[in-house]
C-alpha cells in the first residue's frame, strides 16, 4: 500500500532538481550539508540563491569557509534568513570536520548511524531533520520529515500523530531503502502543490480513495 501511494504521487508530481536546495548544490557532501543548513526555515528559492551567492564568494570547503571574514559570509547567506544562526552552524560544522574528521565529512559514512547523528546534532542549529537529510545523502538509512510529510502521513491515516519520530519510523519501515530519498522529495512536492495545509486540492488528488482525512471530512491529526 505505501509504495503504491508513492507510485501514485509519482504519476502526477514531477521532480525538478532545481526546486530543491540540496539537489541544486554541488555533489560533495560538505556542500550538501551547507545547503541543508541554508534551507532551514525558508523556501528553496531563497536558500538556493544563498547557496549560489556563497559559492560565488568562497569555495564551499571547510578550510575555505573558515578563512573568509564573517561579513562576507553573512552578505552571501543573508537572504536565507536566520543568518546569524546559520553562520554559526556552518562555521562550527567546518571546524568539527577539520578537527575530528580529518577535513572529510564523508568519514561519517563509515560511522554507525546513531553515532553519526549525534555528532551532527552536537552542532548548534542542527536538529533531527537537518541531520537526517545530511545522513541520507551520505547513504545512511534515514527518512527526514518536514511539515508537508508530517501532514500528508497523518492525513492518510498512516500515523495518528505528527511527531517526528513516529512519521519517520513509518516510512523507514514501509519503504525499501533505495526509495527513501525519492519518496522524501515526492512527498514534499505533493504537499506543496496538492495536499496543502489550509486548502488541500482534494478535487484533483490521486489519493482520496485511501485518505482518512478525505473520508472523515477534514478531521485533523494529533500533534
Amino acid at each position: 500500500m505505501t509504495e503504491e501511494v508513492i507510485d501514485r504521487i509519482k504519476e502526477v508530481v514531477k521532480l525538478d532538481p532545481s526546486e530543491f536546495t540540496t539537489l541544486s548544490a554541488d555533489d560533495d557532501i560538505f556542500s550538501k550539508a551547507v545547503a541543508t543548513i541554508l534551507s532551514q526555515n525558508t523556501n528553496d528559492r531563497n536558500s538556493i540563491k544563498a547557496y549560489k551567492r556563497l559559492r560565488e564568494a568562497v569555495d564551499i570547503k571547510p578550510k575555505a569557509i573558515l578563512s573568509i571574514e564573517d561579513r562576507e559570509l553573512i552578505k552571501a547567506i543573508k537572504i536565507s534568513g536566520l543568518y546569524k544562526q546559520k553562520l554559526k552552524s556552518i562555521k562550527t560544522l567546518a571546524q568539527k570536520v577539520i578537527n575530528e574528521l580529518d577535513g572529510d565529512l564523508n568519514r561519517l559514512r563509515h560511522v554507525k548511524l546513531e553515532e553519526a547523528k549525534e555528532w551532527l546534532k552536537s552542532i548548534p542549529g542542527i536538529g533531527d531533520k537537518t541531520a537526517d537529510i545530511i545522513l541520507l545523502h551520505l547513504g545512511h538509512p534515514t527518512f527526514p520529515v518536514d511539515t508537508h510529510i508530517s501532514r500528508i502521513t497523518c492525513r492518510l491515516g498512516f500515523t495518528d500523530r505528527r511527531r517526528y519520530s513516529d512519521v519517520s519510523r513509518y516510512w523507514l519501515d514501509k519503504l525499501p531503502r533505495e526509495r527513501y530519498l525519492e519518496a522524501h522529495l515526492l512527498l514534499i512536492k505533493f504537499g506543496r502543490s496538492i495536499c496543502q495545509s489550509r486548502r488541500p486540492k482534494c478535487n484533483i488528488c490521486v489519493l482520496t480513495e485511501t485518505c482518512k482525512y478525505y473520508r472523515e471530512d477534514g478531521e485533523g491529526c494529533k500533534t
